[in-house]
């Protein structure tokens, strides 16, 4: 607002919080200064540019833009691995996995290093899901349920591109489930260029790598340092929940990478995914749980700092895995099949995602359901229950 000669920002409450009162042009562009007036920050200076090219812009579903659309992939009914050992599921007999849709957009412009992508003052709103717009500076969401979108002027243009992005990507099982799962050449086709969320860790640029080489694809970065615009786009897309429901193909991604990178041979056999240098859903009483498994033959492993290759050739090599729910049990779609999983579940964190991943690659599960302590959703394993259910981790025959 505007108020006794002065620029006012009003916060949530409806409260005054800055006063910007001196204004000038630097370099073409008009800068407005001021202070912050609310108490924790008061005093404090602050400075607004002048942004150069903001639209505002509102969400419109994919196929409003497609050309055409096909379905490589039909919904399909996934059943699950019947309980043999740890607690009785409760989440049903199996899932419903949504179909994968192929929409060929034209003439689109990516808005975010994370896939979001805009045409025509439109944002495609399923690039929508899993979209951090609080780490994005040019894409951000208004209070009108609109969209305020600033492109950076220059742009790159590339003739056709298969569209491998889905959202905030850093997290392991994001990165593999929302981004890798969508590079195949059923979504391709003929197709040459792959454009994707810019990799930042090592397992991000090696998959990529080793999935770009498989197909014969040809990786083209997206960041936020510059515009992408594609004349064709293959946009592929799980309806529902998208990939929180994986569908059977994804498990194909997990083969092409272990055929590429999963030749490390690895003595362990039984191994317990340790969580212990994680800040997160800690498992209090973790250290006993790995003395009792030690008993049982199992080795305990740190995923941290271990490449992709590491990774994927230990669980491919071992037979028993158990492991607090985590990213780092994504790696059971690189086990061999009717390999066997004990999750332990936090019940303040209650997600099925590594079951399905499970159930697409043929592997026995089941689970354990631990108590909860305290209110910053830590929680406790039984220990007798555990080697309870470790002891019936035994060979079994194929239920598949």
């Amino acid at each position: 607002m505007i108020e006794d000669g002065a620029l006012w920002f009003i916060n949530v409450y409806g409260d005054r919080s800055v006063r910007f009162d001196v204004s000038y042009r630097s370099l073409g562009k008009l800068i407005i200064e001021g202070e912050f007036i609310v108490p924790q920050f008061n005093g404090m200076l602050v400075r607004l540019d002048e942004g150069q090219g903001v639209e505002r812009v509102s969400d419109i579903e994919a196929h409003n833009f497609s050309s055409s659309k096909t379905t490589p992939f039909e919904r399909v009914w996934v059943p699950y691995p019947p309980t043999t050992y740890g607690d009785l599921s409760l989440d049903g007999d199996g899932y419903s996995a949504p179909e994968f849709d192929l929409y060929q957009l034209a003439d689109v412009q990516f808005a975010s290093k994370f896939g979001a992508l805009v045409k025509d003052r439109k944002l495609v709103r399923e690039t929508a899901f899993q979209h951090p717009f609080y780490l994005c500076h040019r894409l951000t969401e208004d209070k009108r349920g609109n969209y305020l979108y600033q492109s950076v002027g220059s742009a790159t243009h590339i003739g056709r591109a298969l569209y491998a992005c889905g959202g905030i990507y850093s997290n392991y099982y994001h990165w593999l489930m929302f981004l890798m799962a969508k590079v195949r050449p059923e979504f391709a086709g003929d197709c040459k260029t792959i454009a994707i969320s810019e990799p930042q860790t090592e397992f991000q640029k090696s998959g990529l790598d080793a999935l770009a080489a498989a197909y014969g694809l040809q990786p083209v970065h997206v960041s936020d340092n510059a515009d992408l615009r594609v004349g064709s786009l293959a946009f592929p897309y799980q309806g529902g929940t998208t990939g929180v429901d994986p569908h059977p193909c994804v498990a194909e991604t997990f083969s092409v990478l272990k055929r590429k990178l999963g030749d490390q041979p690895s003595a362990h056999r039984r191994i317990y995914i340790s969580r212990s240098d994680s800040n997160q859903r800690r498992l209090v009483n973790e250290r006993e749980i790995e003395m009792a498994l030690k008993d049982r033959g199992f080795v305990i492993v740190s995923l941290t700092g271990m490449t992709l290759r590491e990774q994927i050739s230990l669980f491919h090599n071992a037979t028993d895995i158990v492991g607090p729910h985590g990213a780092g049990l994504t790696n059971v779609g690189f086990c061999q099949p009717f390999s066997r999983i004990l999750e332990l579940h936090n019940p303040a964190h209650i997600n099925w995602c590594m079951k399905k991943i499970a159930a697409i690659s043929r592997l026995n599960y089941g689970h354990l359901m631990g108590d909860r302590v305290g209110d910053d959703h830590s929680f406790t394993i039984d220990p007798a229950a555990l080697l309870a259910a470790v002891d019936r981790m035994v060979p079994m025959p194929s239920h598949y």
